[in-house]
């Protein structure tokens, strides 16, 4: 029988959202920051069931304090990017298309068809929008920008909100250097 994964997981609050990250032994896992009615604590515990069944969630802010002070950094404008490990689980094309969504430059958007031809099956956007909707890495991974062909702003399992907030500190950032 295989051993227990244990998975360790703390709090941030950036303004009035609510973050939940979780590391493993292999790297930072989930990042999520769901809109209500789902509390980012029910999304850990409904992704680490479906991805890690035998998983044991354990509340450590020590274990995710590197990740929490980048994540800092970053809504602080101090950071354009992440040098935590990272532990991905999914689908070879998730994986893919979430290396991918770590091409894009900070401050910079990309469609979803743009993201589809930047992987070469410019067919396959529909699977591209579902692999950027799983992704379970919000800010580190960066999903939040990926829009609209016609450049509308896209759902964001953190809601529009902080996808816009995300943007627009990128943005502002990207300005002042």
């Amino acid at each position: 029988m295989s051993e227990s994964l244990s998975l360790y997981w703390s709090r941030y609050c950036w303004l009035e959202h609510r973050f939940v990250l979780a590391v493993s032994q292999g790297g930072v896992c989930f990042v999520d920051s769901s809109a209500d009615p789902v509390t980012p604590e029910a999304a850990l515990a409904g992704w680490a069931t479906r991805q890690h069944p035998r998983a044991r969630l354990i509340y450590d802010e020590a274990a995710t304090a590197d990740p929490a002070g980048q994540l800092a950094a970053y809504f602080s404008g101090a950071r354009t990017d992440f040098s935590v490990p990272l532990h991905y689980k999914g689908t070879r094309f998730q994986l893919e298309v979430w290396q991918q969504l770590t091409a894009i430059d900070y401050g910079r958007t990309v469609s979803y068809s743009g993201l589809a031809e930047a992987i070469g099956r410019p067919g396959a956007v529909r699977a591209v929008s579902r692999a950027v909707a799983a992704n379970p890495l919000l800010v580190l991974v960066p999903c939040h920008r990926v829009i609209g062909k016609n450049g509308a702003l896209t759902g964001y399992r953190g809601g529009l909100p902080l996808k816009t907030r995300l943007l627009e500190l990128e943005r502002q950032a990207a300005r002042r250097t």
